[in-house]
C-alpha cells in the first residue's frame, strides 16, 4: 500500500523499514496514488492537500497534536487519522518538571545576577516543591505522568479534566477538582490538553481573574491553549511569578519585548525532542502502519471530539 512520507523522520524509521523489508511501500514524494500519508508538525492537511491525494485512506500523525489536520474533511473523505500518543509522554512530562524546577530555583534571574556582577543578596527567595499547589489541566498521558513526578517531590496536585470520571481519577491517583475551585486553590497552573475549540486561549484574561496570585504557569501542550496577551497582562499586574512555554501560537516564535522579561522561560518546542522520544515515535508510527496494512486494524485513532484547525 503506497505510503508517502511528507516530513523528515528519525533515522531508525528508515532502518526499521529496511529491517522488515517494507521499503517498496514508501516514498518521500507527494505521489497522488498514495493511500497512506505520514506527517509531523508542519504539514497542513487542509482541503487542498486532501484533494491532492484522492486515494488516501489513512493519515498517521507522527507525534501527538493533530490540529494541523482538517478532521471534518477527513471524515467527508472517509480518511482515518491516527497519531502516536505514547511516544513523547515521558519526555514532555520531564520537560514540564525541568521548567518548574528552573522557575522555583530562580535559575534565569540567578544567571542575570552573576552577569551583573552581583550575588544572592539581591535574589528573590527560591521555592521548594513542597510549597507548590499544582492544578493540572488535562490528565492524559503527559498530565498524569507530570502529576506523579510532582507528587514524588512533595507537591500537592489536583487536576481538572471533564473527560475523566471518578474511577479514572482514582486509578491515576490524582485528586479531581472543579475548575473554579482549582483556580482559586493553586499557585501553579500546568496545561496538558489538546488544542480544541474549547481549549483555544484557555488561559485568558477572564481565567486570570479567577487565579490565586501570585502564581506560576507552564504550557507544554499546544501553543494556542495559552493567550500570550493574557500572560503579558499578568506580568504587567505583577500577578505572575513566572511562565514557562515550550509551544507557541506561531513557530518559530519572535516577540522580543516579551522574551526579555526574566520571568519568562522559553524553549523552542523541545518537549518531545529527545533521542528516545523520536525513536519511540518512529516505532509507534510503524506499528500503526503495520496494523492497518497487514491486519486491516486501526490503532491510536484520534478522538473526533478534539477537533480544531490552525488559522
Amino acid at each position: 500500500m503506497l505510503t508517502t512520507v511528507l516530513e523528515k523522520m528519525p533515522n531508525n524509521f528508515w532502518q526499521l523499514l529496511e529491517q522488515n523489508g517494507w521499503q517498496q511501500h514508501f516514498t518521500s514524494k507527494e505521489d497522488k496514488r498514495a493511500k497512506i500519508a505520514i506527517i509531523r508538525t508542519y504539514t497542513d492537511f487542509d482541503k487542498a492537500k486532501f484533494a491532492h491525494f484522492p486515494n488516501l485512506k489513512l493519515i498517521i500523525r507522527a507525534g501527538t497534536g493533530y490540529d494541523n489536520i482538517d478532521l471534518t474533511e477527513a471524515k467527508k473523505r472517509a480518511v482515518t487519522v491516527c497519531n502516536t500518543p505514547n511516544a513523547n509522554a515521558i519526555s514532555a512530562a520531564e520537560h514540564t518538571l525541568a521548567f518548574i524546577a528552573a522557575m522555583l530555583k530562580q535559575q534565569q534571574p540567578g544567571k542575570q545576577i552573576i552577569q551583573n556582577k552581583k550575588w544572592r543578596e539581591t535574589a528573590q527567595n527560591c521555592w521548594e516543591f513542597a510549597e507548590l499547589k499544582v492544578l493540572i489541566i488535562g490528565l492524559g498521558r503527559v498530565g498524569s505522568r507530570t502529576a506523579k513526578l510532582l507528587q514524588s517531590l512533595g507537591a500537592q496536585v489536583k487536576a481538572y479534566d471533564p473527560y475523566l470520571n471518578k474511577a479514572q481519577f482514582e486509578k491515576k491517583q490524582v485528586t479531581s477538582t472543579e475548575l473554579e475551585f482549582g483556580l482559586g486553590w493553586c499557585n501553579l497552573l500546568s496545561f496538558h490538553t489538546p488544542l480544541t475549540s474549547q481549549t483555544y486561549h484557555y488561559f485568558s484574561a477572564k481565567l486570570l481573574q479567577m487565579l490565586q496570585c501570585p502564581f506560576w504557569l507552564v504550557n507544554t501542550s499546544r501553543g494556542s491553549v495559552v493567550d500570550i496577551a493574557a500572560i503579558k497582562l499578568a506580568l504587567e499586574q505583577n500577578k505572575l511569578l513566572g511562565a514557562a512555554l515550550d509551544v507557541f501560537p506561531q513557530e518559530p516564535f519572535n516577540m522580543p519585548d516579551f522574551m526579555q522579561d526574566d520571568r519568562i522561560y522559553l524553549t523552542p518546542h523541545l518537549g518531545a525532542f529527545t533521542k528516545n522520544a523520536k525513536e519511540r515515535m518512529a516505532e509507534e508510527t510503524l506499528q500503526v502502519w503495520q496494523k492497518f496494512v497487514f491486519e486491516n486494524k486501526i490503532i491510536s485513532e484520534v478522538d473526533p471530539r478534539f477537533t480544531f484547525r490552525k488559522k
